[in-house]
């Protein structure tokens, strides 16, 4: 299952449409389109907005192949790492 794919799920899962979802996530509905699509990469930070606002764990939206599930928790890792010292 792709990024995007685990974001539909989450968002379906909250019982909230893409419209609303976008509005309140503040983005443009083609660019969460875009992103459900995986026709759009995603920034660590908005990973852990997709995660807070559909109250789900980061990793769970993430990759489950193994080679890119490494290279993301890495990358989340660090980002975690980075606000905590703050």
């Amino acid at each position: 299952m792709t990024f995007g794919e685990r974001l539909k799920k989450a968002r379906i899962a909250s019982g909230i449409n893409q419209a609303d979802a976008a509005k309140k996530l503040e983005m443009s509905g083609p660019t969460l389109s875009a992103i459900e699509a995986d026709k759009r990469q995603v920034l660590a930070s908005e990973i852990l907005r997709f995660a807070e606002f559909y109250n789900v764990p980061v990793l769970s939206l993430m990759s489950d192949e193994e080679s890119e599930n490494t290279a993301m928790k890495n990358q989340m890792t660090r980002l975690l790492q980075y606000q905590s010292a703050f």
